[in-house]
């Protein structure tokens, strides 16, 4: 059998593994090539691999605060989201909430210790307007990098929150018009109908888009939010909260927002969503919690947990 010339092979697999040859001093070495040299050192996240088109991925997921500490730099693509506000609970049509806005972004992360603060939704209640999201921000050795605002909170009878979503309005007569959003959509206006007892409240803006407006008893939807496809799994995050109105007609949402409720709570929201509205006391569910997400490629860095 004839002896394999190493001096003209220029790489070789043994179990899997890529060897180069490389010349030395004494002649030709064969080493296998350096992995990643930039470590991050995560608290408070939850780490995947994953892979997608034939390319590893790590992802890491924050639904609480945390941190993580970058020793080099690395190529990354992120969604920070605030938390959803919730909607209101009273009279005939209480508004949605709007949802927290989303920061998606891609770049060169820099050496640093990051801190990320998630911000709650607003609380749901059993009466009276709803409360607004708070904010979720990362701050980059100490020094604020970026902030996601909360969404507006869902008008009992009247206007909705601003927010980074605005809140749907609400009325028991006449019309109210939804809040303001900053970074996405504005929550639904609520008009009286046309024989002055058929009432609907709007819907709380999404990031996606604006809350749906409401007239004749027909209550607005909850604005679209939208979906992070380059996550594992997709995450659908930042819808608004859907009204309500007369007759039990309810207001549907998505992307992680709630419907409108007239004969219950309207659930809790989640991934920065608005709570839908609770007509007639009903009563409303939380805004959905904000998160952060972080996505990498397998060789760019050795990511683990601290500790």
């Amino acid at each position: 059998m004839p002896k394999l010339d190493l001096s003209r092979v220029i790489g070789v697999k043994i179990a899997g593994d890529e060897i180069s040859r490389m010349k030395g001093p004494g002649g030709f070495l064969w080493r296998k090539p350096p992995g990643p040299t930039v470590t991050m050192t995560v608290t408070g996240g939850e780490i995947t691999e994953f892979r997608r088109s034939g390319v590893d991925f790590t992802q890491v997921l924050w639904r609480q605060g945390g941190s993580f500490a970058l020793s080099g730099d690395v190529d990354a693509q992120w969604a920070l989201v605030g938390g959803g506000g919730s909607g209101g609970s009273i009279g005939q049509s209480p508004g949605g909430g709007g949802a927290g806005a989303a920061v998606v972004d891609a770049g060169v992360l820099e050496p640093g210790t990051y801190e990320i603060i998630i911000g709650a939704g607003g609380a749901g209640v059993s009466s009276g307007s709803g409360n607004s999201g708070s904010l979720s921000e990362i701050l980059l050795n100490s020094v604020s990098w970026i902030a996601a605002p909360g969404g507006g909170f869902g008008g009992p009878a009247t206007t909705g929150g601003t927010g980074g979503c605005g809140g749907g309005a609400g009325t028991n007569s006449g019309s109210a018009s939804g809040g303001s959003g900053a970074v996405g959509g504005r929550g639904g206006n609520s008009i009286a109908g046309s024989s002055g007892s058929m009432r609907g409240s709007g819907g709380g803006g999404g990031m996606g888009g604006d809350g749906g407006d409401a007239t004749d008893g027909v209550p607005g939807v909850g604005g679209p939010g939208i979906t992070l496809n380059w996550t594992a799994p997709p995450l659908d995050v930042c819808g608004g909260g859907g009204g309500t109105g007369n007759g039990g007609v309810n207001g549907s949402a998505s992307h992680g927002g709630t419907p409108g409720s007239r004969s219950g709570p309207s659930g809790d929201a989640v991934y920065g969503g608005g709570s839908g509205a609770g007509g007639n006391s009903a009563g409303s569910g939380n805004g959905g919690d904000g998160m952060f997400v972080l996505v990498i490629q397998w060789d760019e860095a050795i990511v683990e947990m601290a500790g």
